[in-house]
């Protein structure tokens, strides 16, 4: 799991418009900023390259947004799931 903070700076007169159009996206979720123009993103994603996909295409190219910015990454690796030998007798 990969969780992305995103600044987005966007046409002043459709930050709303923006923000509910990014909001509805799955795994999204807006934060208030103070700066005008401007709004924070929380992006959750399987994977890097699927943050950097989404961030990239979906968010990126957005109408109205005129630029998004990666601020934060947190990335998880999946952990390689291996068969428990536990319990089981020495062959």
């Amino acid at each position: 799991m990969t969780v992305v903070g995103i600044f987005v700076r966007t046409e002043i007169q459709r930050l709303e418009e923006v923000r509910a159009h990014l909001a509805a996206l799955p795994g999204v979720r807006p934060v208030e900023l103070e700066e005008e123009g401007c709004l924070g993103l929380v992006l959750e994603a399987p994977s890097l390259n699927a943050a950097h996909d989404r961030l990239r295409g979906e968010i990126e190219r957005a109408p109205g947004v005129l630029t998004a910015w990666p601020v934060q990454i947190h990335d998880e690796p999946e952990r390689e799931l291996r068969p428990s030998h536990q319990g089981l007798g020495s062959h």
